[in-house]
């Protein structure tokens, strides 16, 4: 998967569906920021649990049933 290609509307989908967690996706994109920023230097600072904890809730209200932001 090209991360660099994906659109929002296929992550929400999948999250919609789900086939995937936003855990999952936070972590593919964590991932790829760290493996690409030492080259491109795009980013100052990324907060990994921040993101994470993040993730986490977005599951969680998906589990319940609940609007996702």
């Amino acid at each position: 998967m090209n991360l660099k290609q994906i659109r929002v509307s296929e992550v929400r989908e999948s999250l919609r569906a789900g086939s995937s967690t936003a855990v999952q996706w936070a972590d593919l994109f964590l991932n790829q920021i760290e493996a690409e920023n030492p080259r491109i230097n795009a980013y100052l600072a990324v907060d990994r649990e921040r993101a994470l904890g993040a993730a986490r809730e977005i599951d969680r209200r998906a589990s319940a049933g609940s609007p996702l932001p």
